[in-house]
Order: structure tokens, then sequence, then C-alpha cells
């Protein structure tokens, strides 16, 4: 999925662990072993893990150096 896919969804919708990756352009098992060491904000929903696009640009703005 690519992050012009991920822009037109609705901004208040949780996004899966591939979709917060194609925004952090990393791999989707990065985005899941951050979230592990609750390195990156994330949202259970029962055994998944689901990402708020507002809290990844907080976290992005956070981590600039």
């Amino acid at each position: 999925m690519s992050t012009a896919d991920v822009e037109r969804n609705a901004p208040d919708r949780l996004l899966k662990p591939a979709e917060a990756a194609a925004i952090l352009g990393v791999t989707t098992r990065q985005v899941e072993d951050m979230a592990r060491r609750r390195e990156l904000p994330h949202v259970k929903v029962g055994r998944h893990v689901r990402f708020r696009r507002v809290r990844i640009d907080e976290w992005i703005e956070d981590n600039e150096r």
C-alpha cells in the first residue's frame, strides 16, 4: 500500500502495521517491533496492533533531529 493510498483514507481511521510502515518508509516487521518495544505509539485491538495517523505524525516530529 502506498502512502498516497493511506492519505486518501479517513484521517481518524486506525492504520494497520503495513500502512504505518508505508508512511514511515520501513518494513512492517520494523513497525511491529517498534510497537512491541513501546517506541511507537499504538493501540491494541484485541490481538491486533493499530496506529493513529496523528500519533505517527507527532512521533515523527518528536524524533526529528
